[in-house]
């Protein structure tokens, strides 16, 4: 049979069940946890994530005893717990409700928690700890995540510190507003961001360093190793997972040579994660790693060729023709999730860029050093810190200039998905056509 009417069956195969299990067997609130909205509850459960420090709140995701889906917890004193731990919670039950922005576009925060199966929210919490497990690999890799963490707020302090947790961690809970809306006005809050994009970015400027001085296959090598060692250093949460999934899939386009392998790796990879958690459709985290590692398979080859005045040291030109595929491709959905366009996103993504994976190694020569002897860690931490103050200082100038960004009228998902369909039909035909 032709290999493209396998392809056509598998999509489709997969496609069917997914629509199967999203609309025929949904998961819902039972009706004791309906029936207790806006009342104070009790329940008992398991912790199944690490616990996320806000300006004023803390958070972590319960799973109820014998149920198949999440609540999210809030308190505002720390709950010292820690995954896996078997709890019990009490504090005011509530449906997680859609939200308007700062600039007047409506967040649909109950699709967004959704999408990660967590539908009910138990806010102003009391918890007691029922169990403490010995020992899992989840809890031991969230451990590491929740050390680093430690140890790089003890040596780099202020928004150096978080924006070092950010770019390691994907943490970005240590931020103030201010900070917040600066990246998201210079287009650069992917670099604290758990999506494809930012690692797709990293894993390409790794191994394109590695092949000035090694080997092409250690290159590659290299720069799976360093995918590995981020979804190890985030936890290996889900999100994590999904985005070194998509990125290793660029690198397989490398090493082999040949983009439709990997585009086809990709629609499968993608389809299979749809398959075990339909939901997952709906997380934007997901639909930006997809639409990043599309672009830098598919569109930065094309983009390329026609930066042949740019230069090839240190990977220069490959990073530029990935920043823009990427952001190409997730441009439109970013427009339509909030509604902002910032001018100078691709300009300040160049300049600052190739600086990220060296204050990523900083950040953790400054971990492992602070573990092992303090006052070796000091000097690591004063060179990262000079670094990280000088990514934040570009960027809070570029986002004072009055005309970096401005606002687009909302548009309908038909308009999105339309526009979505006009890129992917060009750089398909265009494929097709060089090929």
């Amino acid at each position: 049979m032709n290999k493209k009417y396998v392809d056509i069956i598998l999509v489709g195969l997969v496609g069917v069940i997914t629509l199967v299990r999203l609309f025929l067997f949904p998961i819902t609130l039972p009706k004791i946890f309906t029936d207790n909205f806006d009342k104070k509850v009790t329940m008992s459960g398991k912790v199944v994530s690490p616990v996320v420090s806000g300006e004023y709140t803390f958070s972590f995701n319960l799973k109820p005893e014998n149920q198949n889906f999440l609540v999210l917890v809030r308190t505002y004193e720390d709950p010292k717990v820690f995954f896996g731990d078997k709890i019990k919670v009490s504090g005011k039950l509530e449906k997680p409700k859609p939200f308007e922005t700062n600039n007047g576009r409506e967040f649909n925060y109950d699709t967004y928690l959704e999408s990660q199966n967590i539908l009910a929210i138990v806010s102003n919490s009391k918890t007691t700890l029922i169990e403490r497990p010995k020992y899992s690999i989840k809890r031991f890799l969230f451990s590491i995540q929740s050390n680093f963490k430690n140890l790089i707020n003890k040596f780099v302090y202020g928004n150096e510190g978080a924006l070092a947790n950010g770019i390691l961690l994907g943490d970005k809970t240590g931020f103030d507003k201010k900070i917040k809306d600066d990246f998201i006005r210079t287009g650069t809050i992917h670099i604290v961001a758990l999506s494809g994009y930012n690692i797709t970015i990293v894993a390409e400027y790794i191994t394109s360093v590695l092949r000035q001085i090694f080997s092409f296959n250690i290159s590659i090598f290299g720069g799976i190793l360093g995918i590995v060692f981020f979804v190890i250093m985030t936890g290996g949460s889900a999100t994590a997972v999904r985005a070194g999934i998509m990125t290793i899939i660029v690198l397989i386009a490398k090493y082999t040579g040949r983009a439709n392998i990997a585009l086809r790796t990709l629609v499968i990879a993608g389809l299979v994660m749809i398959l075990i958690e339909p939901k997952v459709i709906f997380n934007i985290s997901f639909q930006l790693s997809f639409l990043a590692t599309f672009g830098v398979i598919v569109v930065a080859p094309k983009i390329i060729k026609y930066i042949s005045f740019v230069t090839t040291r240190f990977g220069i030109r490959e990073l530029l023709a990935t920043t823009l595929g990427a952001t190409i491709m997730v441009m439109p959905l970013i427009i339509f999730s909030t509604g902002i366009v910032s001018v100078f996103s691709i300009p300040i993504n160049i300049i600052i860029l190739p600086f990220i994976p060296f204050a990523m190694l900083l950040s953790f020569v400054v971990g492992i050093l602070g573990m092992i002897y303090t006052p070796l860690a000091i000097p690591f931490s004063e060179i990262l810190h000079i670094l990280l103050s000088l990514i934040l200082k570009i960027i809070h100038l570029v986002s004072e200039i009055s005309f970096s960004v401005f606002n687009v009228p909302k548009f309908s998902i038909t308009i999105l998905i339309a526009t979505y369909g006009i890129i992917f039909y060009f750089s398909l035909r265009n494929k097709k056509e060089n090929k």
